[in-house]
């Protein structure tokens, strides 16, 4: 498989090798493994490497954490008083994100502003309840009871920007658009 195609898609390639390598040495030192665990990430392996060899591209999309890795779209989220300083996965709200919203984002330069607190609201309503998160508004929710409290969000263009180019690429290319014009 050509190094472009595997570092396109590096995080969730290299989670889901790093897994088979684990279940593969626990049953070479006789540890109890899941047969049908292996053979499923194996089988998974072999179909992400067919699709990249014939279309360049695939999007993995898992709703359950211990299942297998989504693709990384990194964020992070934090009190004001940084009590709480959350890092979380955002790739299921750009799955889920209308166009405007994520060009929203792109436009607030991708923290900050409310199109990126968004981010983390939805994630907390939407995508599995992360915990950290709810602890975050949590604290911010009784904290506001004796002062001012609030949070801000950012999201890793660095991350974003490709997962886009591949998942959203009228969006990207809007994006690259705007930030030609302003420059």
């Amino acid at each position: 498989m050509p190094e472009t195609i595997k570092r396109s898609n590096g995080v969730a390639w290299r989670r889901l090798k790093t897994q088979k390598m684990e279940l593969v040495d626990a049953r070479a030192e006789n540890r109890s493994v899941k047969e049908e665990e292996l053979n499923g990430i194996i089988h998974l392996l072999d179909f992400i490497q067919d699709e990249l060899e014939d279309h360049g591209r695939v999007t993995l999309v898992v709703q359950e954490e211990d299942d297998l890795p989504l693709p990384l779209i990194e964020a992070e989220a934090h009190s004001d008083d940084h009590y709480y300083e959350i890092k979380f996965n955002a790739v299921l709200w750009f799955i889920h994100a209308t166009d405007d919203e994520i060009l929203a984002l792109a436009r607030c330069g991708w923290r900050g502003d409310y199109p990126s607190d968004a981010v983390a609201q939805w994630t907390t309503d939407h995508a599995g309840g992360h915990d950290g998160l709810q602890d975050l508004f949590k604290h911010i929710e009784v904290a506001s009871k004796t002062g001012t409290m609030g949070f801000e969000c950012s999201v890793s263009s660095d991350q974003a920007m490709p997962w886009l180019l591949t998942n959203r690429r009228l969006v990207h290319e809007e994006i690259m658009k705007q930030d030609k014009e302003e420059e």
